[in-house]
């Protein structure tokens, strides 16, 4: 099960990896249409828009560098070294990758109304772990003799398509704004509980096993006695824009101007569900029963050495399976940024966000300036405070007649390197302006 489980979780970190949600830095860039993708009121005054593919990638472990962690097996494959891990990390751990990939949007002015059609493929992925967890795969229960330990790790991960309908209306300073968004779920792997916990007897070293443990998923998870649980998604397919699994969702957004040169907004996004009834599987554990140690003794000629047995904790656990639909909702995200034009080419401001994951908030800060070195170039550089990660970010943006090209992160160093960060994030996009 050790292998199988760690295997399981490197296959989804490695499949969001390589794409994105927004940075920080968007909102330093005026003029880039993707602003609007944290705030439907930041649409164009006057221009018609085509924002054909951009990406963004987000990526953060509180624990550390995975790339700390990774090294390459006799196969030749990834893997995650499960000791380094448990010495490196902390006792309560999270990791949080977000995808955002536009496929295209298009928007248009109409007097002081501006009507806007997208799609996007979303993925978010929070994974909650304890330092015990890792322990018990990678030593097993010996070194809580006279303990108990409480174990299990709750992974939330989310993908779904997304057809997205705005409008925005201009009246004096002002700009609201609010897009409709029907949803089509590609797949879901949800915790509803994660309650688990051994007692390891100090007399004849038996394990007290008890569990509460439950997970819901659509099209990602399978199970047997045998391998434990298996990763069973598949690439993204033309038939990913429409499934059973239905769901709508809105996002609502203001921006005023104070003055000549202060620009306040704020946003809200995914206020939404998904109703999962397809591919669904549900899986459920409630034991409470000893069991023999997770430890064999085993005798080699004249030696005698302890074998880890860990795989029959997955078949003591005894999980059942039911096929019953259920519904989860997004997580929200609030943005709100401030900008000063300090000079025709220079202005200062600040943002932040907020994206809330199952009743756990995600919080950061940028405080930065941008500068049009040209009229069809700018460059910016911010700080950026995300949990407990302060880096620098860079944008930079550019237009040659109606073809306009941005990139943006807030994190410089680890932009093209975000499996070797504790927090990195990097976007890229293109437009047509007319």
């Amino acid at each position: 099960m050790k292998r199988r489980t760690i295997l399981f979780f490197f296959a989804i970190i490695s499949g969001i990896s390589l794409n994105a949600q927004h940075n920080l830095g968007i909102h330093m860039m005026n003029g880039l249409y993707q602003q609007s993708f944290h705030n439907p009121a930041m649409f164009p005054d006057s221009n018609m828009v085509i924002a054909l593919p951009s990406a963004f990638l987000n990526i953060y472990h509180s624990g550390g560098s995975l790339g700390d962690f990774i090294t390459e097996n006799e196969s030749g494959e990834s893997e995650i070294q499960i000791d380094e891990l448990a010495s490196k990390i902390g006792d309560e751990n999270e990791l949080v990758t977000n995808i955002d990939i536009h496929t295209f949007e298009f928007s248009i002015p109409v007097k002081d109304f501006s009507f806007s059609i997208g799609h996007v493929f979303r993925n978010d992925f929070v994974l909650n772990y304890d330092r015990s967890f890792v322990q018990l795969l990678s030593d097993g229960n010996a070194q809580y003799i006279g303990e108990t330990v409480e174990f299990g790790p709750s992974l939330d991960f989310q993908s779904y398509s997304e057809i997205r309908l705005g409008v925005g209306y201009r009246f004096a300073n002002i700009k609201v704004g609010a897009r409709l968004k029907i949803l089509s779920g590609i797949g879901d792997i949800s915790p509803v509980s994660n309650n688990a916990k051994l007692t390891t007897s100090d007399d004849i070293y038996q394990i007290q096993l008890e569990s509460d443990y439950a997970i819901n998923s659509a099209a990602y998870l399978d199970f047997n006695v045998e391998d434990g649980f298996d990763w069973v998604g598949e690439d993204l397919s033309a038939g990913d824009f429409v499934s059973k699994n239905t769901g709508i969702a809105v996002d609502l957004g203001l921006s005023a101007k104070l003055g000549n040169k202060l620009t306040a907004s704020v946003g809200i996004n995914d206020l939404g569900s998904i109703k999962w009834s397809e591919g669904v599987k549900n899986f459920s554990s409630n034991v409470n029963k000893s069991y023999d140690s997770i430890f064999d003794l085993m005798l080699d000629g004249d030696s005698l050495s302890v074998v880890n047995n860990f795989e029959n904790l997955t078949e003591a656990l005894e999980f059942r399976e039911s096929n019953e639909s259920y519904s989860t909702m997004l997580p929200m995200k609030v943005n709100a940024a401030i900008t000063y034009q300090l000079t025709n080419s220079f202005s200062v401001g600040a943002a932040s966000q907020m994206i809330n994951y199952d009743q756990q908030n995600y919080t950061s800060f940028s405080i930065g300036g941008n500068y049009n070195f040209r009229k069809n170039f700018s460059a910016g550089v911010a700080y950026v405070s995300h949990q407990d990660s302060n880096t620098i970010g860079v944008s930079l943006m550019g237009r040659i007649g109606p073809a306009q090209i941005f990139l943006v992160t807030d994190n410089i160093i680890t932009a093209f390197d975000p499996i070797n960060s504790q927090f990195g994030n990097v976007g890229a996009g293109f437009n047509l302006i007319f």
